[in-house]
């Protein structure tokens, strides 16, 4: 399978040393279809920040790291994640749960154009319960709404789920979005357009104080502002 590359790019808001001026500052470019070799950390692609909910948590890193990379095919648009996870937690009951980030260890990746209102999202628990939902825009959020939408989720977890006497290690998961879901109302799914993406890891477990919200690129509180998501850049934009 040959992989086009593709770089992704975001502005992301941290707090200064001082922790009282909050600036901007630009993310570098990253190949994010970068492949490790064996020596490789899985944690090489683009790292998850925490998002702020209070502002001192602003721009950390998690307690337990998590990172992703995107690449896509003739076919399909990929996101692979890796995440850390001592404790692993899936208390979703089904798919037809909306929010299955309010009670289970997710990942949630979001896409956006900016030549039409709608939104894509895709969510994934470690035990492979996931749904996804074409809303019709940033606003209208309502599942009622929405078009459900299935894709594909490669799951490994190393560890036990929802077991608490153990120590668990990580998890990781490969989405598969095949490019006609995302070629819809006209929209072409390449560099002749302005596509954006945030991906968002929801974080439970016992030895952490709180639940962990981190994202990438960095938020501030509105997730679903494509404003303040990353932009992907295709081989064809150059």
């Amino acid at each position: 399978m040959k992989q086009l590359l593709i770089f992704f790019i975001a502005l992301g808001a941290i707090i200064s040393a001082s922790g009282a001026e909050l600036v901007r500052q630009e993310i570098p470019i990253l190949p994010v279809n970068k492949k490790c070799n064996k020596n490789c950390s899985p944690l090489c692609g683009n790292l998850l920040r925490v998002k702020v909910e209070w502002i001192h948590e602003f721009n950390r890193l998690p307690r337990e790291k998590a990172a992703f990379r995107c690449y896509m095919d003739k076919e399909n648009f990929y996101v692979e994640t890796f995440l850390i996870d001592k404790d692993i937690i899936c208390e979703a009951p089904s798919p037809a749960m909306p929010k299955l980030y309010n009670v289970s260890d997710t990942v949630q990746i979001i896409l956006k154009s900016d030549k039409h209102t709608a939104l894509w999202e895709f969510n994934v628990t470690a035990s492979g319960i996931a749904n996804g939902f074409l809303y019709p825009g940033p606003g209208a959020l309502f599942p009622e709404l929405a078009e459900k939408l299935a894709v594909k989720h490669e799951i490994k977890v190393d560890g036990t789920v929802n077991k608490n006497d153990d120590i668990d290690r990580s998890w990781s998961v490969r989405t598969t979005i095949p490019l006609s879901m995302l070629r819809r109302f006209g929209l072409q799914f390449t560099g002749s357009e302005n596509w954006t993406m945030l991906v968002v890891r929801n974080n439970y477990g016992r030895f952490l104080a709180v639940r962990e919200l981190s994202t990438f690129p960095q938020t501030l509180r509105e997730t679903y502002d494509s404003a303040r998501f990353g932009l992907l850049v295709f081989p064809d934009a150059h």
